[in-house]
């Protein structure tokens, strides 16, 4: 582990340190973990009463850190040629697209949507005519299309390097199905805390990827952001003014 974390530190602009705290806790990683901009957990899988009622520890993890986490899967691959993000448009995604370009340099990335087909399937327990169902269909795959070019164009990374793709089905089997007929080396997917429980009964994209990927997958939590120095400076520059701005309309109204 000192001999990684060594080699890694000679990378430019990263910083890695080892703990020697033995990790007896999914609690006690997670507290390792603040201040961190990247957890990295090899998958391991465990087969306890534990892992079955509550998943593999990653899964628990991605409720408990409040940085992204790599699960890896693929040991000894030098490079990312293809990374596939999975886009909700309810959860910010711009950070997650954002996140994948700095991933590597050269690596192609694809934004990755697949409209759920929930919606209509209650418009057919409805009997609605087909030609309603049609351009229903139509109107959410637009919609998602041009949701993507407008997320892909705040990017402003090169267009060659990042392209789009809408899908219909369900979100969970489609992405599994176009990270291998892509050959994408690594999955995005955005994930929320506190629904744990929700998920093991009702399933979700990254609970669903968890299980079945067969490469990376990096879980990012809603509304992350960067811990580094230069982002956290500009936050607190940020949060300073609010604060200023707030205090000044106080003060102002009780006068």
């Amino acid at each position: 582990l000192a001999r990684a974390a060594q080699d890694l530190s000679r990378r430019p602009g990263l910083t890695v340190r080892t703990i020697r705290e033995p990790a007896t806790s999914l609690a006690i990683i997670a507290r390792q973990s603040l201040g961190d901009d990247l957890l990295v957990i090899h998958d391991r899988q465990e087969r306890n009463l534990r892992s079955l009622l509550w998943g593999q520890p990653v899964s628990p993890l991605t409720r408990l850190c409040n940085c992204p986490i790599l699960l890896t899967r693929n040991a000894g691959r030098s490079r990312l040629d293809s990374v596939l993000v999975t886009v909700d448009f309810g959860a910010q995604p711009y950070q997650l697209a954002a996140l994948a370009c700095t991933l590597e340099k050269d690596a192609q990335i694809e934004l990755f949507h697949a409209v759920s087909t929930v919606g209509e399937a209650n418009l057919r327990q409805a009997e609605v005519p087909y030609h309603v169902l049609k351009t229903y269909r139509e109107t959410c795959v637009e919609y998602a299309q041009k949701q993507l070019s407008m997320l892909q164009a705040s990017l402003g990374a090169n267009p060659a390097r990042v392209r789009s793709v809408v899908e219909h089905g369900n979100p969970a089997g489609q992405v599994l199905a176009r990270q291998k007929a892509i050959g994408a080396d690594m999955l995005v997917v955005g994930t929320s805390r506190g629904r744990m429980v929700r998920d093991r009964l009702f399933g979700s994209t990254a609970h669903f990827v968890l299980r079945h990927a067969t490469c990376d997958v990096l879980f990012v939590p809603h509304g992350y952001r960067s811990s580094t120095r230069a982002l956290a400076m500009q936050r607190i520059d940020g949060e300073r003014r609010t604060s200023a701005g707030v205090l000044g309309y106080t003060a102002g109204s009780a006068s």
